[in-house]
């Protein structure tokens, strides 16, 4: 599965807000997607909420070199035994490993992409 920014309606989406460099605060909205297999992520900062029901799931970020400082949500959001991976693409790094699980219901992770290090840094 590949999620592509067509699949969302306008007006649907989760409402974050960050800081400019002048410290002004601005809100914006991202794509939410809702996941149950595996899929390969191409929508810049995006929340995804996986369900891994029926089985575990492989969630891939982009190439960093082109998704230098996009954002990414990533969360677990069923009580099965089955994992989330997370891997990048290629040579890149999910916090300097070749993969991140998550195990737990609702356990949640901000990830951001960093091009001059090949990895996708948790975000905190």
């Amino acid at each position: 599965m590949s999620v592509d920014p067509g699949q969302f309606n306008r007006g649907h989406g989760a409402t974050i807000k960050t800081f400019s460099d002048d410290s002004q605060m601005q809100t914006r909205k991202v794509a939410v997607q809702t996941i149950t297999e595996d899929t390969v992520l191409t929508t810049p900062d995006m929340y995804v909420r996986c369900d891994c029901s029926d089985g575990a799931i492989k969630v891939t970020f982009p190439d960093v070199s082109v998704a230098d400082g996009q954002r990414y949500f990533i969360k677990k959001i069923d009580s099965s035994i089955n994992k989330v991976t997370i891997v990048g693409t290629g040579d890149d790094t999910i916090e300097e490993a070749d993969s991140l699980e998550m195990t737990e219901e609702n356990e949640a992770l901000p990830f951001i992409g960093v091009a001059s290090a090949s990895n996708w840094d948790i975000a905190h």
